[in-house]
């Protein structure tokens, strides 16, 4: 029997507007194993995450230090190996923030909305 049973879960659901962000492409275990090991972070570790099915997230900085948003697609579907040029770069996108309870989430579109800066210092060489 679950927690909820007879009872509607709420969930607090906003659709944002479209905003500039400026950052890279990682994900959660890339990230913390490349904080553990004092080391870079390799493009490698991110095509097999995201080849195990795992969500990519976007690093930012923000006012209080880094900020990361779960990434998806704006149609709704896989990113897939359609965002592999981005990976290990710095990049500028436009994309639209939705926020559920406190999640955020940031809906791109890679083929129109992403622009290679530079290389990430996040990542090895």
């Amino acid at each position: 029997a679950s927690l909820l049973e007879g009872k509607e879960e709420r969930r607090n659901f906003k659709m944002g507007a479209f905003d500039t962000f400026k950052g890279a492409l990682i994900s959660s275990k890339c990230y913390l194993e490349s904080l553990s090991s004092e080391e870079a972070m390799t493009i490698e570790c991110l095509k097999k995450d995201i080849k195990d099915g795992d969500p990519l997230l976007f690093m930012t900085n923000g006012e209080s230090g880094k900020v990361t948003f779960l990434l998806t697609h704006a149609s709704g579907l896989s990113l897939g190996v359609g965002i592999y040029p981005y990976l290990g770069k710095e990049i500028e996108m436009r994309a639209q923030v939705v926020k559920i309870d406190d999640i955020q989430i940031l809906k791109v579109n890679p083929d129109k909305d992403i622009k290679l800066l530079r290389n990430s210092s996040l990542f090895s060489k």
